[in-house]
């Protein structure tokens, strides 16, 4: 008899039919799976965490403290010789088991759900009206998150250590390399922007950074080509040696790249059409019919596109532009068909656009596929939180731009794993703290600063970092919305999906002309700010001097701040300093990010910080004196006494006006009950 399949091996993190239970538990188990197999079936969120809710169910609870139900489920609900199921000893077996709140909530409400699924679908019956009348009581309840949390805070990256990055991924052309650039034109040639002047075997440490060497043979090799990057590797193999031929994958850095660009989600990026399938293909700039593909869709009169490059007419200047179509935009493709999800970004950014099409060309030639990857066959691996059949059939075909060269397999035309970039991203920041520490960027008091987690020489190396890579999309999008003066229906469309912004993307055309002009502007605006910006956020960045010197609105959102966030997000303001570094946007994807939107007084307590709600800002965003994350000090005292002289003169005439509304108000009431008299 084989021995029992160990939890890593028994495929239950992608068995939506728990199988798993047969081979690991038993045969035993056959009617607990048919009908989580059932239940998981109606399912269309949360699947990943219902199906783990299940199994530690299933396992740490059914199996350890009521055996006696595994063959026969009525005496779950009858119980057997004086132990009967109940809710507080099974919640008291999650606490002991799950540390997260949030998870625990969880496994306590989804086991309901379930067992309340079963009660209708098994131990029901029709009354005479043809209602179903339940025979037996679910032993289970639901429970709310109450247990406490420390309260965490996340900072986003500043502006000028964003363009840093960038350029440690992609070192562009100095001065003195794009002067002989020039001097090289040929007569009527113009000198183009720098990133022209390059191509992926110039991103040097980010090849040295990962993993991503894959094996081909020597006849894909392109020596002529800038964009392949390649190396030879003696190995011994059966006793030979031999000479390997690989090529470097720049998937995961251009992934990282593209989110130093653009304020989208990994997700977002990881799911991005090449446009492979599309009629019109994007190419130098230009716009053609694609003839490249035979699986190519679509028409000029009724053309089919999917791809990250969008053919947009623009009606101010009567040509097509390029913008950028982001084909999932999480909650809000919900119930939507394929074509109906994502949104468009109608921004021509050229520098983005250039290597978009670098890399699809990479993939087409080096890692080409012969169709569109139906999302149904996508794995846990390549979607994160695991989706319905249902999901995935929606989302229909894509051809992945970001499909992982270097997997092997049917993986090759899948997107590279949600957790792939975590430590090219850690090994990225620490590149970029040690190249602040070698140029003397430092706190006041000559500490290092810090962007990732140091690990314990002895001790296995972890990828933690002080600002998650999923906090560049809120960095981007403060950066745009407290350094520039874009307009908001040009961040909305940035931004395309936040709900408070909807009304303003409805009532607001963009064409792509207006945009490009706007984000210029803006990328200028950045540039001349951003310098200024690290130097005035180190200025008094000791935390010691901070807790001595200053005033503020509430000392435990302060403690909160200073003992979990790192001073790189700190900035200055006018009359202070804004320990959420003037961050105005409420993030989907961090629900303890603070900001202008949660400033405000606590309306709602709870255990658990996540839970906690507090209200805006008082009279909206950047009213920073009525603000939880505001501190000050002595030396702003001159602007502090400028806002507040201001602000009563602001309250004079409010109140002149209110008393000249009031007099006019009198004469009306008195001339009404004089008409009224007569």
């Amino acid at each position: 008899m084989l021995p029992p399949k160990s939890k890593k091996n028994d495929g239950r993190t992608s068995d939506l039919a728990f199988l798993w239970m047969l081979t690991t538990l038993g045969a035993e188990w056959r009617q607990w799976q048919e009908l989580a197999a059932k239940w998981m079936a109606t399912q269309t969120l949360g699947i990943s965490d219902k199906r783990e809710a299940l199994g530690r169910f299933f396992e740490s609870y059914i199996a350890e403290y009521a055996p006696y139900a595994i063959s026969d489920l009525s005496l779950f609900f009858k119980g057997y010789q004086g132990h009967k199921c109940s809710s507080e000893e099974f919640e008291q077996i999650i606490r002991s088991t799950v540390a997260a709140s949030a998870n625990i909530q969880k496994g306590m409400n989804y086991a309901y759900e379930f067992i309340d699924f079963v009660v209708k679908d098994v131990f029901s019956e029709k009354d005479n009206y043809g209602n179903l009348v339940p025979l037996v009581l679910n032993p289970l309840r639901k429970i709310k998150k109450g247990y406490v949390a420390t309260e965490t805070v996340r900072n986003p990256l500043p502006y000028r250590y964003i363009q840093n990055l960038r350029q440690i991924l992609c070192p562009l052309p100095d001065k003195t390399e794009l002067t002989i650039i020039g001097q090289n034109l040929k007569q009527e040639e113009k000198l183009l922007p720098a990133w022209h002047y390059r191509h992926f075997k110039y991103w040097v440490w980010a090849q040295h950074a990962g993993s991503d060497w894959f094996e081909v043979g020597p006849e894909l090799i392109d020596k002529n080509d800038p964009d392949c990057v390649w190396r030879t590797r003696e190995v011994t193999r059966k006793g030979k040696k031999i000479t390997l031929y690989q090529i470097w994958s720049p998937v995961k850095a251009m992934m990282i790249f593209i989110k130093l660009h653009l304020p989208l989600r990994s997700s977002q990026v990881r799911m991005l059409d090449s446009g492979e399938a599309d009629t019109w293909r994007y190419e130098n700039g230009r716009w053609i019919l694609n003839t490249r593909h035979d699986f190519a869709l679509g028409s000029a009169k009724r053309p089919f596109g999917k791809g990250i490059f969008r053919r947009i007419y623009d009606t101010m200047t009567g040509l097509y532009s390029t913008g950028l179509y982001i084909n999932t935009n999480k909650t809000a493709d919900q119930n939507k068909n394929e074509l109906e999800r994502g949104y468009i970004i109608p921004w021509q950014n050229e520098e983005v656009l250039y290597w978009l099409e670098k890399l699809r060309n990479w993939q087409e030639k080096y890692n080409p596929i012969a169709k569109p990857t139906e999302c149904t066959l996508l794995l846990r691996k390549h979607i994160h939180h695991q989706g319905s059949d249902r999901q995935l059939k929606s989302m229909g075909e894509i051809a992945f731009l970001f499909r992982d060269a270097s997997a092997r397999g049917e993986d090759k035309q899948k997107p590279i794993p949600y957790n792939a970039s975590d430590s090219f991203w850690y090994q990225l920041l620490l590149e970029l703290e040690n190249q602040l520490a070698a140029r003397g960027d430092t706190l006041d008091n000559d500490e290092r600063l810090k962007l990732v987690v140091d690990y314990p020489e002895g001790r296995m190396k972890g990828t933690a970092t002080l600002f998650p890579l999923h906090s560049l999309r809120v960095s981007l999008i403060t950066a745009y919305t407290m350094d520039t003066q874009l307009p908001l229906p040009v961040i909305s469309k940035l931004l395309a999906g936040h709900t408070r912004l909807l009304m303003t993307i409805y009532y607001n055309k963009i064409t792509p002309s207006v945009m490009a002009d706007k984000m210029s502007e803006a990328h200028d605006t950045l540039d001349v700010k951003s310098r200024l910006s690290v130097r005035n956020f180190l200025k008094d960045a000791s935390m010691e001097q901070i807790q001595c010197r200053m005033a503020y609105h509430s000392e435990g959102s302060i403690q909160t701040a200073l003992v979990n966030r790192n001073p790189i997000g700190w900035e200055e303001r006018s009359c202070g300093l804004c320990l959420m570094g003037g961050n105005t946007v409420k993030p989907d994807e961090i629900n303890t990010l603070g900001g202008c939107w949660n400033g405000g007084v606590l309306i709602k307590d709870s255990g658990s910080a996540a839970s906690r709600i507090y209200e805006s800002v008082p009279h909206g965003p950047q009213n920073c004196i009525r603000c939880r994350w505001f501190i000050t000090e002595a030396r702003f005292l001159p602007a502090l006494n400028a806002q507040f002289n201001q602000l009563s003169y602001r309250a004079h005439q409010a109140s002149a006006l209110s008393v000249e509304i009031e007099g006019e108000l009198d004469i009306r009431k008195r001339a009404v009950r004089t008409v009224l008299t007569k």
